[in-house]
């Protein structure tokens, strides 16, 4: 599970520090948005503050965990009008051709000094083109390192203009605040400000309709934005009315489009955000940090393969349970093959055990002292009583429980268990099994994975 904590740099000059009578003062933090969500639901936020407080405004269980954490990703969002979108079809499959070739393609679109330009590649589209963004290096760094000092160290950098949804034939604008913010096909756009809206539009339909093919299908202009933002709505009435008034002229420069309204409740920012919350979302993502601007992110924990822990938590649970249940059972479960893997399973466990007599007694023993606890309830009753249920069900239909990880907390006395379900019904009565048998459940997670329910169960005495 991965949260994703999006921080909106809302200025795109570099604010360096100066000096006064020999002393160097220092630059204020700079204000930022924030949002931050857990997959597609909306944690906590958004606000506003200064970087430098952002941290201190999540809440105290992300909080308590190091920042930055495998568990945390960090998505800067960053102002449309500082960075440059254009396509161009790649003369070559090599990186190092297309890096040297790219400064001279699109050297039109340039205005400043080339070795001060970073181009960052996106997805290659339908008609063999590929999205470049061009941003200034030294802006891009600034960016960065604002965020590092900040204790945030992002994962990806993207302009505001390419969080806004885009579809075939459609264009996406978005009222936000002063400024309009215009998505077209593919990875282009452009932001500007509100009342400049019909004026940009005209512009951009006028290029739109020198491109071959552009008249052949009608294209729809989505406006996105509050619901109480009333200029937002007299400003798309009027353009809708001019749009209608030219169409119904005959005349030969009207535009082939359409016009459709999407009012939100909540905040331009949010709206922006939920676009980008799932990893399925982030494929194919313009991502600013590529090349030597690109962050190493330590995963370390968060890639962790647990099957092999589960398989052997697994074998712990049947040798658990044939002593607490009795021999016979033990026996019947899994016979003379499942006594050999045990032995085979202890040893690998024990290295420095030569003889394996009684196998159940022995483990037993090891377990039982592993599992001494000042908690009320000790880590082996717990597990005990939740790998019979667990056990049972999977006794009913193969792998409607695969277990992926098993964690214990002594100082709260409580058992953590994630695991693949198949439904959350299944999900609902594993829990209210394990609450008649008088310990305490929560269920801290649970989401809808392909087909399969990805969920951790907290269980207490």
């Amino acid at each position: 599970m991965t949260d994703r904590l999006f921080v909106r740099l809302l200025t795109r000059g570099i604010a360096k520090p100066h000096t006064v009578e020999g002393e160097e003062q220092s630059v204020p933090s700079p204000k930022v948005q924030w949002a931050l969500f857990r997959n597609d639901q909306l944690l906590s936020g958004p606000g506003e503050c200064s970087l430098s407080e952002v941290i201190e405004q999540l809440p105290e269980t992300i909080r308590a965990v190091a920042i930055p954490n495998p568990n945390l990703k960090v998505i800067a969002v960053v102002p449309g009008e500082a960075v440059s979108l254009n396509e161009v079809i790649l003369p070559s499959s090599q990186a190092k051709v297309n890096a040297k070739a790219l400064p001279f393609m699109l050297e039109d679109s340039i205005t400043e000094d080339l070795d001060l330009v970073h181009f960052a590649l996106g997805a290659k589209l339908k008609n063999k083109a590929t999205n470049v963004a061009i941003v200034n290096g030294e802006l891009l760094q600034y960016w960065v390192d604002l965020l590092k000092e900040s204790g945030l160290q992002p994962e990806i950098l993207i302009p505001d203009v390419l969080l806004l949804p885009s579809a075939d034939n459609v264009w996406t604008v978005m009222f936000d605040g002063n400024r309009g913010i215009l998505r077209t096909e593919g990875s282009r756009g452009l932001s500007f400000l509100s009342n400049q809206m019909a004026t940009v539009l005209g512009i951009t339909l006028d290029d739109a309709m020198s491109q071959e093919g552009f008249a052949d299908e009608t294209t729809t202009i989505r406006f996105i934005y509050e619901s109480d933002n009333e200029e937002a709505e007299m400003a798309v009435n009027l353009i809708e009315t001019e749009l209608a008034a030219m169409a119904a002229s005959d005349d030969d420069n009207s535009y082939p489009v359409v016009v459709e309204r999407d009012i939100i409740n909540n905040t331009s920012f949010e709206a922006l955000c939920s676009n980008l919350c799932t990893s399925t979302a982030e494929k194919g993502t313009l991502n600013l940090l590529q090349g030597k601007y690109k962050q190493e992110i330590s995963r370390m924990g968060a890639n962790i393969k647990w099957q092999p822990v589960a398989a052997l938590m697994m074998v712990w649970m049947f040798i658990f349970l044939g002593g607490e249940y009795g021999q016979g059972y033990y026996y019947n479960l899994k016979a003379d093959a499942l006594e050999q893997e045990t032995r085979d399973y202890y040893k690998q466990l024990f290295p420095g055990t030569k003889k394996v007599r009684r196998v159940k007694k022995s483990m037993e023993k090891k377990i039982k002292e592993a599992g001494k606890t000042t908690a009320s309830v000790g880590f082996v009753p717990l597990l005990g009583s939740t790998g019979q249920f667990i056990h049972d069900l999977n006794k009913k239909k193969k792998e409607t429980v695969l277990l992926q990880r098993i964690t214990f907390d002594e100082k709260q006395g409580n058992l953590r268990v994630d695991m693949r379900i198949s439904d959350f019904t299944v999900l609902e009565t594993l829990k209210n099994q394990i609450q008649n048998a008088g310990l305490t459940v929560t269920i801290d997670a649970a989401t809808k994975e392909a087909d399969k329910v990805k969920a951790r169960l907290r269980i207490q005495g």
